[in-house]
């Protein structure tokens, strides 16, 4: 399976999942829809000197990343734990991705609070909390060989705050590697025929590959 995610960031005249669904029917007729798609993202970071520097190298510590990603659309009822270890660039969040190491591991959905608390209460002093975000009311559907799901990005909290909409474009069967590139191709093509456009001054980011939990978490770390 192979996925690409556009993001498009926020600004004054940001996109919301209306214009998104009105740009599928427009350009893709022969698209069905399947249901809504939502997701929930907790982030934690490092504590400045909490783990080992990556290389060993005083002065070069890096940042570990802690993130508790659900999609509902996925079988098993899961919540995936995924800890991510990045190095200083200079570049804030800005990093290749060759460059950023990360392990995942899934925990039952209904552990997902209790595991949140026990971070927050357990080990406050190697992890501190940063953003929880979502996405509600997003949309799925099918297009030939693929499935497309969008939604509005949204920071939860005292004072809610939207953070953009993301597009997804998935591959439903495996994709030998032959094919890789050119499936790769047609589904930016997808992607960039709904946001297009739509980026403002901040442009579309996208982020792809065949591992659905870093790719999803690749995207979601760099926007808390």
């Amino acid at each position: 399976m192979l996925l690409v995610l556009h993001y498009i960031p926020d600004h004054q005249a940001h996109p919301t999942i209306q214009t998104l669904n009105t740009r599928l029917r427009t350009y893709h007729p022969d698209a069905t829809a399947l249901g809504k798609f939502s997701l929930e993202h907790r982030l934690l970071r490092s504590a400045q000197g909490a783990f080992p520097t990556i290389d060993g190298t005083p002065g070069a510590q890096g940042l570990r990343y802690q993130q508790l990603l659900t999609l509902d659309y996925q079988p098993g009822h899961q919540s995936h734990v995924h800890v991510a270890e990045v190095p200083p660039t200079g570049k804030g969040f800005e990093v290749p991705d060759h460059s950023v190491k990360s392990t995942t591991i899934t925990i039952d959905v209904s552990q997902t609070d209790k595991f949140w608390q026990l971070l927050l209460n357990g080990f406050k002093a190697i992890w501190v909390p940063r953003a929880v975000m979502a996405v509600s009311g997003g949309s799925s559907w099918e297009l030939g060989e693929f499935v497309i799901r969008m939604g509005e990005l949204r920071l939860l909290g005292p004072q809610p705050q939207g953070k953009g909409v993301v597009v997804g474009v998935w591959s439903k069967d495996d994709i030998v590697e032959e094919e890789r590139d050119a499936t790769l191709t047609v589904m930016r093509v997808i992607g960039m025929s709904m946001s297009h456009g739509l980026g403002g001054a901040g442009g579309v980011k996208e982020f792809a590959g065949d591992d659905e939990v870093k790719v999803w978490c690749d995207l979601l770390r760099m926007r808390g």
